[in-house]
């Protein structure tokens, strides 16, 4: 899907959709890293990469649902920089946990066995909580800028923008 928003990149909406394609693989990737890990440091690598990849999705979704509404003056350097205040804070937040204790550290990694299945756990902390709070409420800013372009936009749009929000909402649900 990257590939293709790349070459369709003269499409407005291509290009934070393809990001947000990037930000999802590279998430899916270290989750799958994350869960093959054997050793703490492995498994806390592939977390924080886990952690920044996965605090790209909110701001980039509300980006592609901004160009594709039709709402590109709301995309400039401040919109963006006010998206991405909270998801550079906790990157930088998760990548400077061993010096600063603000977030999980390799010592917090821990193995567990359930159904002869050996996993790694980190737990999450107050910074994740709040990113994770974060993210919820501008998914469902998103969602709700897509539902009233849904409702009212020309029928020639209404089936592409209600795959979108069903693709969009299956994952949550």
């Amino acid at each position: 899907l990257v590939a293709v928003a790349w070459k369709q990149r003269s499409v407005p909406s291509a290009l934070p959709f393809g990001a947000m394609m990037l930000a999802v693989a590279a998430w899916a990737f270290a989750d799958a890293g994350f869960l093959l890990a054997e050793t703490r440091q492995a498994a806390y690598v592939a977390e924080s990469v886990i952690r920044a990849a996965s605090s790209q999705v909110p701001p980039l979704w509300v980006l592609f649902v901004l160009v594709f509404a039709g709402y590109d003056r709301w995309v400039n350097w401040r919109t963006i920089a006010a998206l991405w205040v909270v998801p550079m804070t906790y990157v930088f937040v998760t990548l400077t946990a061993p010096l600063l204790g603000l977030a999980s550290t390799p010592a917090d990694v821990i193995f567990l066995t359930t159904n002869g299945i050996r996993a790694p756990v980190v737990e999450a902390g107050i910074a994740h909580d709040f990113h994770l709070l974060f993210a919820y409420l501008t998914m469902t800013v998103g969602y709700g800028i897509l539902v009233s372009f849904l409702l009212r936009s020309r029928a020639v749009y209404r089936k592409q923008t209600a795959i979108i929000v069903l693709g969009a909402v299956a994952p949550v649900i």
